[in-house]
């Protein structure tokens, strides 16, 4: 499968596709996701993996921004970005929003897009 690397320049977030497409302003995705740290709270089950460094309530907090461009993306995902319009939505740009609303929800199934009741 394809990854598609991530960059942030000049106070913007891009997603390589065949060329590199906006993703939108770095202060707007922060805002979207409610702050510059985005926190993840697991379950008993859930806190026993062997990679995960949790504090003592099985929460895991990151930097949005530091975390976003250390990922990659598979081809499926940046398509679904790149075909939303950059345009302006009611507050931020479209393509910010579903951005930010698809990678929050995966980081809230942590990491498994097709998990129920996160």
């Amino acid at each position: 499968m394809d990854r598609h690397d991530v960059k942030r320049e000049d106070g913007h977030v891009w997603l390589k596709d065949d060329e590199w497409i906006e993703v939108g302003k770095i202060e707007d995705i922060v805002a979207l996701a409610g702050g510059p740290t985005y926190t993840v709270e697991y379950a008993d089950a859930e806190a026993t993996a062997a990679w995960l460094s949790l504090d003592d309530q099985q929460v895991l907090e990151f930097d949005v921004v530091e975390t976003l461009v250390t990922m990659d993306f598979p081809t499926g995902f940046v398509s679904t970005i790149a075909a939303v319009p950059i345009d302006e939505g009611e507050k931020y740009p479209r393509r910010t929003e579903v951005f930010v609303d698809t990678i929050t929800s995966i980081w809230d199934a942590k990491g498994n897009p097709e998990s129920e009741g996160n």
